[in-house]
């Protein structure tokens, strides 16, 4: 209790008095802790490499975030990444979802925040020339913040999970032939973005492949490696493609061209070019007809053009190559569902299931479709349920779940799973997916007024190729319903 009152020094002294038996140790060390601790709000932050992370942890745990606040910490360079809408709504919708979580766990969040930096144990590397590389809990995992000294305060450049501003900071420096800083840059983030495994020769991003800790080389292929971090994100997409679209025609030699190209592709998936996209896509599948990213790349952006047809013979002759091959399969499911052909879609998601291919998200898929024929079975609910048993209470299938319990008028059933689903993804009010269900259930209770009320607050997705499948065309179908039209 002292503790969630944040009185550290009397929750340490309690501890230290009830230390005893098997658990003293423990007991011991979490009153040493609590004693080094104290209100986040008493803290002084040095204008040093760790004091500005720690100022980006506690700006960044805060729901009340504003673009204002997240440029003050930030570089020139960082903020020309950073301080957009797109990453702010993330942030605050992580720090509201903490909030949450640690709520229903009984936890106080600013107690947690407060031990987190007590916990701190900075470990950095660099100087005033080259930036920082800082790692603030190095026992607990990798994720790095970097810092550049400008105007002569520290700030933030970019972390492990935003290293556009890293990129672009590659690019000044590269202009100055300021190479050993460059390269001091993108070995650092090299030691954290591996290459991926598995079988297909194309499944590592670009910037892994495009460049090695330690190899030597020159300006120009520190350039390609900055701007395939820079295609990485939608909103410096741009600025890499502007580097990598004529170096693609001057790569040195065939791995250097398919790096190139797999960095162009991101960057036109990124900014939804998807015309552009498809035709690297199908450079890249010359090359490697067996890949998988190649194929689905190359199948997603023909069903955004508008030509499923031609991304069904893609799958057919995938399947004449690799009989049975459950991607192929589940593309033919995808381009049924974008053409409205809800009950093929059905029935070739079932079809995995029957040749033994079948994986949780091939249930899933065969219950969701069921929403869209407008008949849901018995068997559509049973796949639902194995599929969220297989999946591990996955959230996307417990919401399919509560979906089609709702369709069927199994109320109580469906409230429960999704009330399931929404905490484990730490929502504490239903998102877009979540209203339609609730109008479902509002609906089978006679509650029209509420029902509309709930569908009308379903968002229409971004891509119109994410629209056939998705919450809001179900929505907009009962909606229409309701109102008695066509």
């Amino acid at each position: 209790m002292l503790v969630n009152l944040r009185k550290y020094p009397q929750g340490a002294d309690l501890e230290e008095a009830g230390a005893s038996g098997n658990t003293a140790s423990d007991t011991a060390a979490y009153a040493a802790l609590y004693r080094k601790t104290v209100p986040r709000e008493q803290l002084k932050f040095s204008d040093d490499p760790s004091g500005a992370a720690l100022r980006f942890i506690v700006l960044t745990d805060d729901p009340g975030l504003t673009l204002d606040q997240l440029r003050s910490v930030s570089s020139r360079n960082g903020a020309r990444a950073l301080v957009t809408s797109d990453v702010l709504d993330g942030l605050v919708k992580e720090a509201k979802g903490t909030l949450s979580q640690k709520a229903r766990n009984g936890d106080f969040a600013d107690v947690g925040l407060d031990l987190q930096l007590t916990r701190a144990q900075p470990k950095i590397e660099g100087n005033d020339s080259t930036g920082y590389k800082v790692i603030l809990w190095p026992s607990y995992g990798k994720s790095a913040r970097y810092i550049v000294k400008e105007d002569g305060h520290y700030k933030l450049l970019g972390t492990s999970r935003d290293e556009e501003g890293v990129g672009i900071e590659v690019l000044e420096r590269l202009s100055a032939n300021d190479l050993a800083g460059a390269r001091v840059l993108l070995d650092w983030l090299r030691e954290d973005w591996h290459l991926a495994g598995g079988d297909d020769p194309l499944s590592s991003a670009a910037f892994p492949r495009t460049w090695t800790k330690g190899k030597e080389a020159d300006a120009t292929t520190m350039k390609v490696a900055a701007a395939s971090i820079l295609t990485w994100y939608k909103q410096t997409a741009p600025q890499g493609l502007a580097i990598l679209e004529p170096a693609k025609d001057s790569a040195r030699n065939d791995a250097e061209k398919v790096n190139i190209l797999l960095a162009v592709l991101n960057g036109y998936s990124n900014l939804d070019e998807y015309d552009k996209a498809l035709a690297v896509a199908a450079d890249l599948a010359r090359q490697y007809p067996e890949s998988e990213r190649a194929f689905l790349a190359q199948t997603f952006n023909l069903r955004a053009l508008g030509r499923s047809e031609e991304a069904d013979g893609l799958a057919a002759e995938r399947l004449k190559r690799i009989p049975g091959d459950p991607v192929a399969m589940r593309v033919l499911v995808y381009n049924a569902t974008t053409r409205g052909d809800y009950g093929k879609a059905h029935a070739l998601a079932q079809n995995i299931i029957d040749e033994g291919k079948g994986e949780a998200q091939d249930l899933n898929r065969i219950a969701w479709d069921s929403l869209f024929t407008g008949k849901v079975e018995l068997s559509d609910i049973e796949d639902a349920l194995k599929g969220a048993q297989l999946g591990n209470n996955n959230s996307s299938i417990l919401h399919t779940l509560g979906c089609v319990y709702a369709d069927v008028g199994k109320t109580k059933e469906a409230r429960e799973v999704l009330i399931q689903a929404m905490d484990v993804l730490n929502l504490d009010e239903p998102d877009e997916n979540y209203w339609y269900a609730f109008g479902r259930i509002a609906e089978q209770y006679g509650e029209r007024d509420a029902a509309l009320a709930n569908y009308a607050r379903v968002t229409k997705p971004k891509r119109a190729v994410e629209i056939p499948d998705s919450t809001y065309y179900l929505s907009h179908v009962r909606m229409q319903t309701l109102r008695g039209e066509k």
